[in-house]
């Protein structure tokens, strides 16, 4: 269960034909990951440790994202 101070992440699979997700950022703005694989391997190297999201934020292209555990294991669950 996500703690009271952990902002809630809404992930979507929207288009699976066509490998689009579109993912909710910390302001509730949709965002369409583009390049999902490249996506996740910055995560990976940049917003982890061990295995599990660290808590940091990360912006992309005005985006704001915070890297908290489940918002992490919701991105690496979705299949490139």
């Amino acid at each position: 269960m996500p703690s009271l101070f952990e902002p809630v992440h809404k992930v979507f699979y929207i288009v699976e034909k066509l490998k689009m997700q579109i993912i909710e950022d910390d302001f509730g703005k949709s965002y369409k990951v583009n390049d999902l694989k490249r996506f996740k391997k910055h995560l990976e190297e940049y917003h982890s440790f061990r295995g599990k999201g660290d808590n940091s934020v990360h912006e992309e292209n005005g985006y704001w994202f915070t890297v908290t555990a489940t918002f992490y294991d919701q991105i690496m669950a979705m299949e490139v």
